[in-house]
């Protein structure tokens, strides 16, 4: 019997060994996929922007991510923004193209290694921030500390300083999520990601992004930076709650909320939240960021999920009008 269990065991290694040296091979062979942009050192680290589009009397665009998410996520948005105007999406540090800095990725880090990049580029101001999810908080941080930089801010479905607590999410959801990062870490090292990645699943959803597109998810997925970069993006989420929470009215500067208000399915939730209630809390915290200036537009999307907001091939093009002189950002149906 022990004996029996002994070969099984050693069967099952052996597996495991011969898995761990296809991954490594796999991994050496891997060609990783050219930045799109450029890399620009922001003081001992680069980082990864890309314009697209040209200047034309409004006001550039530089687009803001989502937690842990990558420049070319914003592929349709930047499409179309960049029939307006100069765009810029760009990778915070340890995402995809951009080194790691060595430091958490919050509001207020992001913010001055922002400003470092934007100077260097010498990108004209003031611009417009646009910026989806976990980005709210990072774009407020950042108008606060550079406010004559900031012509307005469209919030994508944006987080609240509040959110955690009045959304009624539990603490030990982002502790799940470190550990889980740093399980991937040992995985990707062993290069077990490019026999399975669990990261990476295809598409998504509604998305159906251009081949290419597709080909930077895989390289998002299997860089060597990413385990980093996910836990520079976890471990400064917090720190950003409290700094965006500090940061006050925004007075009358042009901004747009949208509020994705598709509601979701209960297992694509925590169990101890209810779709409907999670939708209608969410709804009051997104009519919170608009009263942030009395210049606001808010538009309720009743079709888009937080996530569809910015994958979704429906190609909703963000417009910035000047009425009586005045910049306006709206949302063009």
């Amino acid at each position: 019997m022990v004996r029996g269990l002994k070969i099984i065991g050693l069967f099952f290694v052996l597996i495991f060994l011969v898995l761990i040296a296809f991954g490594l091979f796999l991994k050496s062979g891997y060609k990783s996929q050219p930045a799109p942009g450029r890399l620009v050192d922001v003081g001992g680290f680069n980082l990864h922007i890309h314009c697209t589009g040209q200047e034309s009397g409004y006001p550039p665009v530089i687009l803001e991510n989502g937690l842990g998410m990558a420049s070319f996520m914003y592929h349709w948005i930047q499409n179309d923004l960049s029939k307006i105007t100069k765009v810029c999406s760009y990778d915070r540090p340890g995402i995809v193209w951009s080194e790691p800095s060595g430091k958490i990725n919050d509001g207020e880090n992001i913010s001055g290694y922002l400003h470092t990049l934007l100077k260097a580029i010498d990108i004209e101001k003031p611009f417009v921030l646009v910026g989806h999810s976990a980005a709210g908080l990072l774009m407020r941080v950042y108008e606060k500390n550079y406010p004559d930089e900031v012509a307005g801010i469209a919030f994508l479905d944006a987080s609240h300083p509040e959110q955690k607590e009045r959304l009624g999410l539990h603490e030990d959801e982002l502790k799940l999520s470190g550990w889980l990062v740093n399980i991937y870490k040992l995985y990707s090292a062993l290069g077990l990601n490019y026999i399975y990645n669990p990261v990476f699943q295809g598409d998504p959803p509604d998305a159906h992004f251009p081949p290419q597109i597709m080909r930077y998810f895989e390289e998002f997925t299997n860089s060597p930076y990413l385990p980093d970069g996910l836990w520079a993006e976890v471990n400064g989420f917090d720190p950003s709650l409290l700094q965006a929470g500090t940061t006050g009215s925004l007075g009358n500067k042009p901004i747009l909320v949208i509020a994705a208000q598709k509601k979701p399915e209960q297992n694509e939730i925590p169990e101890y939240i209810t779709p409907e209630k999670l939708m209608a809390n969410s709804l009051v915290l997104q009519k919170e960021i608009a009263a942030l200036s009395t210049d606001n537009t808010f538009i309720c999307m009743d079709k888009a999920d937080h996530n569809s907001l910015i994958f979704s091939n429906v190609r909703l093009g963000f417009c910035m009008k000047k009425n009586d002189g005045k910049m306006k950002i709206s949302l063009d149906k």
